[in-house]
């Protein structure tokens, strides 16, 4: 299990990669522990196996102190690359983390290769002779990778030269768009089928008469049908939903095109919104009913005004869904204290990236939220303040970027006036409702220890600590500006997104609903939010407002 370095006195430790795949700790298959990014759980098990903390800080380039932290529960890796540490410290296969594989070239081949070889996301299948998209290392890197025009296009079209069968194909064998993974996205792929197209008043693809028959198109897992139409330089790829293709051609004439709107181009803000919800979808589809018994379990909590809920309570589920869980649980207890504020609240928000950000738009209860609040508050001036720094914008892709954007829209929408501060220090904020003088309601899941943390205080140095906080974002945000319109402007310019591009983007994709390109399956999401945000950013974009 160890042995020492000549000279060094240092006890290095081996590991047994198979570990990592069959081993059982704390009752609990330790490919679940991974999947849940438990870090704690596997620092635990090594110390079972002889290592000391010294060994596991050495291995994973972590302070002892933060290894004790990790053990005890008291902290939890969130950070992307802090988890890629323990995975190369550790020679644990990035996959079972739901990271990215470091990808040896990122190019597209059309070349034949081995059945099952993987590709560079995520240990996704990359098909024998179907043409491996091969992104770069990293979900940021993964998601601007997706994204290139020329990049995208050319593998879509090197797929449209292989024609489907109406035979029963194995998932392995089936060409597929990979999903990065994220800091908390566990990372998926989207099974495809693509056929060349024309574009006129809509984008018609050239699919074979009696594609209304291939299984390809009721496969229970997440699929699209891509359009790849060529243009003088490059093609432009379009797609539509599986099922929603099937529909479309049903309604038509035997025989028919598939006919789909030039608003499901594959663009960043298409593949931002793919990556969203295939990532929530997957997860919250698999911890279904854990997820409704945990709710049942953890009823009681909702009668105590503070309390806390340790990750280890439900370490079988994925991160996704401890998000789920703890954003369900902070919008009810701010819901059970909003009806009894004395002036209009303010609201400070820890989301800072589209990743968590995209809950706003896809979470149902997190719609349901903002319409009860609106419903309590109207528009009486109510304000919603959160934190960006300029380094997480400069290391988020734009995909990611137009999905925070679009939060922010969302809020916007129901009268919200949003500020956003860069101040650095302010990103540790825990999240909170400020009723001025009088209480502060703090609901915290993003970025916490725990699954949440809520309390309700009324204590003096707290209740001015939180107003000195609103009052400086609010004095010193960046979108600061007397319209909604203005504000998402200055919003897009902080965060490098081209103004003109996104009004009209949302406005295509508001017109004919996301839903057709990324349908949620999963009960606990909706695309109404998303939808939502993009017609009014779109609006208020077009008219000035």
């Amino acid at each position: 299990m160890a042995n020492t370095r000549a000279g060094t006195g240092h006890t290095r430790f081996q590991v047994d990669r198979a570990w990592w795949t069959t081993s059982v700790f704390e009752s609990r298959p330790m490919p679940d522990i991974l999947r849940a990014r438990d870090i704690g759980a596997v620092f635990r098990f090594l110390s079972s196996r002889g290592w000391s903390r010294a060994a596991i800080s050495g291995a994973c380039g972590l302070t002892e102190n933060r290894v004790r932290a990790l053990i005890t529960g008291q902290q939890l890796i969130t950070s992307y690359d802090v988890l890629e540490r323990v995975a190369d410290g550790l020679n644990i296969d990035r996959g079972l983390l739901g990271l990215a594989y470091t990808a040896v070239s990122a190019q597209v081949t059309n070349a034949p290769g081995p059945p099952h070889s993987r590709d560079a996301v995520g240990g996704l299948p990359a098909p024998s002779g179907s043409g491996a998209l091969a992104p770069t290392p990293g979900y940021g890197a993964s998601l601007a990778y997706l994204s290139s025009v020329p990049t995208l296009g050319t593998w879509a079209e090197a797929l449209t030269a292989t024609a489907p069968s109406l035979a029963p194909v194995a998932d392995d064998a089936m060409p597929a768009l990979p999903v990065p993974a994220g800091r908390f996205f566990s990372g998926s792929s989207i099974q495809v089928q693509a056929f060349p197209a024309i574009i006129g008043d809509s984008v018609l693809a050239a699919v074979p008469a009696d594609y209304t028959r291939d299984p390809f198109l009721t496969r229970p897992h997440r699929a699209m049908v891509l359009a790849v139409a060529h243009g003088p330089s490059n093609a432009t790829v379009f797609g539509v939903e599986a099922r929603e293709a099937k529909r479309r051609l049903t309604r038509g004439l035997p025989g028919s095109r598939l006919s789909m709107p030039a608003a499901y181009a594959l663009d960043d803000l298409t593949l931002g919104v793919l990556w969203a919800v295939a990532n929530l979808d997957d997860c919250l589809l698999a911890d279904d009913a854990e997820l409704a018994q945990y709710c049942s379990d953890m009823a009681h909590y909702e009668s105590q005004p503070r309390s806390a809920a340790a990750r280890d309570t439900v370490a079988g589920l994925s991160m996704v869904s401890q998000m789920w869980l703890g954003s369900q649980f902070c919008a009810r207890h701010i819901l059970r204290h909003a009806a009894s504020f004395t002036q209009v609240p303010a609201f400070w928000t820890r989301e800072q990236h589209g990743e968590e950000a995209s809950t706003w738009l896809l979470f149902t209860h997190k719609l349901d939220y903002l319409k009860t609040i609106a419903a309590q508050v109207g528009e009486a001036g109510v304000t919603r303040s959160l934190c960006v720094p300029p380094d997480l914008v400069s290391g988020s892709p734009r995909s990611e970027r137009a999905l925070l954007l679009l939060a922010v829209a969302l809020m916007e929408s129901f009268a919200i006036e949003v500020s956003v501060c860069v101040d650095p220090e302010y990103a540790t904020v825990e999240g909170f409702v400020l009723d001025p003088g009088h209480r502060a309601v703090v609901a915290n899941w993003v970025g916490s220890d725990g699954i949440w943390h809520v309390d309700v205080t009324g204590s003096r140095p707290r209740l001015r600590e939180y107003a000195e906080v609103s009052m400086h974002t609010v004095a010193h945000s960046v979108v600061a500006a007397p319209t909604p319109r203005d504000r998402l402007r200055r919003l897009a310019d902080y965060l490098e997104l081209d103004w003109a591009w996104l009004v009209r983007r949302c406005g295509e994709l508001g017109e004919y609903g996301s839903a057709g390109i990324a349908r949620p399956r999963s009960r606990l999401l909706s695309t109404e939010g998303l939808d939502r945000a993009c017609r009014f950013l779109a609006s208020v974009g077009a008219t000035g407002q």
